[in-house]
């Protein structure tokens, strides 16, 4: 699989990330990080995922980032995601935006080590690049009338430059006289 059907994440976010979030099931941002790894996992059996893997590392050693969470084919990086999950409240949202735009700039400059061989615990010669048609996702649980689930928001931060038409917004709004609510905004 060259590109990802961002269809099937679609489907995953308003099918059982949503059902699953309704029924009380996801309580915290490492569940529902669990909860999409899990459904990508068993959905799109072709994808790689990984959970916070460190990309463009400091001369020290250290990853300059963290995404919550990475899709991959064997030797593409197809989505970044970051993940914010504060129903109760007001997600800040703007750092992690401006994230994807040091990916798709300084993160294509190199390849990056993803997979580890469970023998020997390092990290296997199989490297994987972020390139121009990678997407980037911003999945969030918030307060319906908070600036992280609508989607002017998220384009008023987005470099287009380097990110045209490549972000989606995948909201989970709530509401204290309302069900909650899940979409998706694709091409932000």
């Amino acid at each position: 699989m060259d590109n990802l059907n961002i269809n099937m994440i679609n489907k995953i976010w308003c099918g059982s990330i949503a059902r699953d979030y309704k029924a009380g099931q996801i309580t915290t941002e490492r569940c529902l990080q669990a909860a999409l790894y899990c459904a990508i996992r068993s959905e799109l059996k072709e994808i790689e995922v990984y959970v916070e893997p460190g990309l463009m590392y400091y001369d020290k050693g250290s990853p300059r980032y963290r995404p919550d969470i990475v899709l991959c084919n064997s030797e593409q990086i197809l989505l970044i995601g970051e993940i914010k999950f504060m129903p109760h409240w007001y997600p800040e949202f703007k750092p992690d935006i401006k994230k994807f735009a040091a990916y798709a700039g300084d993160g294509r400059s190199k390849k990056h080590e993803l997979r580890i061989d469970p023998k020997t615990g390092c990290y296997t010669e199989d490297l994987h690049q972020i390139t121009g048609t990678t997407q980037y996702a911003f999945f969030v649980v918030g307060r319906s009338d908070s600036e992280a689930v609508c989607s002017e928001s998220i384009r008023s931060v987005i470099d287009t430059d380097k990110l045209n038409k490549r972000v989606s917004l995948y909201f989970g709004t709530t509401h204290p006289e309302r069900d909650p609510e899940f979409g998706f905004e694709n091409e932000l």
